[in-house]
Formats: structure tokens, sequence, C-alpha cells
């Protein structure tokens, strides 16, 4: 996972730790945190001013094949290709 500034056009902070393929990423309401979602069913939450892991916070059974963040309020759900959502 990279972060870009696109005024730069210059990466600014890779993330390593999925075992699968990303293919979710949502940042959060007010940009302190991106989440990932990968192949292999994790989920990742990620720090983007620390630059580091914070937690992983849940594994699906399948996929990970959505995200997303409630606006307002501390809460996130997941779903996956095991017809989970968390």
């Amino acid at each position: 996972l990279k972060v870009w500034d696109m005024r730069q056009r210059a990466c600014i902070q890779t993330y390593r730790g999925h075992a699968g393929a990303v293919r979710n990423l949502l940042f959060s309401p007010d940009g302190r945190w991106v989440v990932s979602g990968c192949d292999g069913g994790e989920v990742r939450l990620w720090d983007l001013t620390a630059g580091k892991l914070l937690t992983e916070l849940c594994t699906h059974a399948g996929a990970v094949s959505a995200l997303a963040i409630h606006p307002t309020e501390f809460l996130m759900a997941t779903a996956a290709a095991d017809r989970t959502v968390r």
C-alpha cells in the first residue's frame, strides 16, 4: 500500500503487511487513518501520521469486497466474498 502526494507526484509512505493483494482502500473522514482490505480476508487500520499499522481489525474467510466508515461515529463495516458483513 502506497500513499502519494498528488501535488509533489511522489510516494510519501509505503505500508507493508497484507498477505494477499490489496483490493479496497478507504480514508477516515478526518484523514488520519486509511483502512485496507485484501484478497486474504485481512482488514488493517494504518495511521497516516505515524506511518505504521495500528491494528488488524478482522479476518474474513474470503476476499474483502467492501469497506465503509461512518462519517461521524467511530464505526466501520466490512464485507467479503465469504458472504459475511462485520
